[in-house]
């Protein structure tokens, strides 16, 4: 989903008060187990997230987010140090959203807190079919594992 395509030109007005941070190639944005604070929104360029235990030398089970992606809010909305390290792919320009600024953009502009919410849904939707598939494969091996 594509955080910057729910600003219209008033809510584009509250990217004003963000700070943009610019970052360049292999330069670490944020890391694994460090204060959530902020959540980040690209605005131009790409990320990897590296979740705990995946080395940045391993892209196997890495996420790219590219310009109008958010990273960091399910570890900000949830006060919990966060639970990957981000890494720019090149050239990247981000608007880092404080904890205020947050505060003051779902209370004025509903539709970004239905945005998260579908994230969230989209997101555990994707745990359980995972797990699901997990289970099955475990429930079929040790059926054939009675031979």
């Amino acid at each position: 989903m594509n955080f910057l395509s729910l600003f219209n030109d008033l809510l584009r007005r509250k990217l004003d008060k963000a700070k943009e941070l610019h970052f360049s190639q292999g330069q670490t944005i944020v890391k694994f187990g460090e204060e959530s604070d902020s959540v980040y929104v690209v605005k131009a360029g790409l990320v990897k997230v590296y979740p705990q235990g995946v080395s940045p030398q391993d892209d196997s089970g890495v996420s790219v987010i590219g310009s109008g992606g958010i990273f960091g809010d399910f570890d900000f909305f949830n006060k919990k140090p966060r639970t990957a390290t981000v890494i720019a792919t090149g050239d990247t320009t981000l608007y880092e959203l404080d904890r205020p600024l947050v505060s003051e953009i779902v209370k004025e502009y509903p539709e970004v807190l239905d945005f998260f919410k579908k994230t969230y849904q989209s997101g555990i939707n994707n745990l359980i079919k995972e797990a699901d598939a997990i289970k099955a494969y475990y429930e079929n091996d040790l059926v054939f594992d009675h031979d």
